[in-house]
């Protein structure tokens, strides 16, 4: 298989940090949430895509019980020895998440030995688009030697994955990791997270993505994820469900209006977004499938709305953007994407528009046309290659 290049770059970096050649190269692409803001926990539904950015990491084994972990994002190699020191370093620092993995592949007894791994991505870190599951899963199939062509492979991927983005405190779902798993060019995906499902829905080509930075980076280890996710689960409890999925507008009233029964505010919010997020995503799907492009654009505005007002997770910078926008032409709609917190927002217009709304936006801002990528790409790599480092 030829590289493209971003991958020759990896391979280079590789050869540059550890003076070999790797043995294994994998393309992790990353994932844009178009619909289904903190509906993956709650085994809701989500409408998402995979991008033509990636992660690519570059592996080969060690004689020895070390690991050895380089990203050209930082300005020195970072070597660490078996297990998850990890923790020492800094809260959100990359290296946390592929220490994490790796000890969740020796747990299963998948990763013996050590391994020099050099990560090479151009997903920008912090920005909503899963540059950390890219990276775990590209280290799960490098390291671990995963197969992944079916959904229960895919799926025991997804777990080693959340399990490891557990330890480093983000209490996620398994929606990125299996987006990037299942990722199809030029087709977004609707995910079924109660079962795991994922489905290819074909994207129309009068429809275009532009992504705009908001300058804020979003760090999901602080506590406004995770306090999202526990009035979920509180909500839940106290509903007497297994997920916020097995929700009803009828259940919902029926307990509201029993007497002696409450729900504190947050909660009543969360259960609100996410019965009204599941249901925009059905929506949506049937608004691709019938080209119903103003319906469409409606449902990711009304998504931005419930995720400002119900789980607080916008900031000033993310609503300005969508609010600055809705005037452009050939604006159909716009959200925050990811976690929240910050990181890009997402517009979706009209393909033939796309080059003049990028052109109309202020000097210095951070914006691009995202392509739909596809899915994942594993590279054997000759070892007997010369440096080129």
């Amino acid at each position: 298989m030829s590289l493209d290049a971003l991958s020759r770059r990896a391979v280079r970096e590789f050869q540059s940090a550890f003076q070999s050649t790797p043995e294994l190269l994998v393309h992790a692409p990353g994932r844009l949430e178009l619909l289904g803001n903190h509906t993956d926990y709650n085994q809701g539904l989500v409408l998402a895509t995979t991008l033509d950015l990636a992660v690519n990491v570059a592996v080969a084994r060690r004689p020895d019980a070390t690991h050895r972990l380089h990203s050209s994002a930082f300005p020195r190699a970072d070597i660490h020895q078996r297990g998850e020191r990890g923790r020492q370093l800094p809260r959100g620092h990359w290296a946390r998440y592929a220490l994490a993995l790796l000890g969740e592949l020796e747990r299963e007894a998948l990763s013996p030995g050590g391994w020099d791994i050099s990560v090479c991505s151009d997903l920008p870190p912090g920005a909503g688009l899963s540059s950390s599951a890219a990276l775990l899963v590209a280290i799960a199939i490098a390291v671990g030697g995963l197969p992944h062509r079916t959904a229960a492979q895919r799926l025991r991927i997804a777990r080693l994955c959340q399990a490891a983005e557990h330890r480093v405190g983000v209490p996620c779902g398994l929606l990125d990791y299996l987006a990037i798993l299942h990722g199809k060019a030029g087709h977004a995906l609707k995910l079924d997270l109660r079962t795991n499902r994922v489905r290819p829905i074909r994207w129309p080509r009068s429809l275009a993505l532009v992504l705009i930075d908001s300058g804020v980076r979003h760090q999901l280890t602080g506590g406004g994820y995770a306090r999202i996710e526990r009035a979920c689960a509180t909500a839940a409890r106290s509903l007497g469900v297994a997920s916020l999925r097995e929700v009803t507008r009828a259940t919902l009233n029926r307990f509201l209006s029993t007497p002696g029964r409450r729900l504190r505010p947050g909660e009543l919010d969360a259960i609100n977004h996410v019965l009204t997020e599941n249901e925009r995503v059905r929506l949506a799907v049937r608004a691709l499938q019938r080209g119903e492009q103003e319906g469409l654009g409606a449902l990711l505005s009304e998504s931005h709305r419930s995720s400002r007002d119900r789980l607080s997770n916008s900031t000033p910078e993310l609503d300005d953007w969508v609010s600055r926008c809705a005037s452009t032409p050939g604006w159909l709609g716009g959200r925050l994407t990811g976690g929240g917190f910050g990181g890009m927002t997402v517009h979706l217009v009209r393909a033939a528009r796309q080059r003049a709304f990028l052109r109309q936006l202020s000097p210095g801002t951070s914006a691009l046309a995202a392509r739909l990528g596809g899915g994942l790409r594993v590279i054997p790599v000759n070892r007997r290659t010369p440096h080129s480092g």
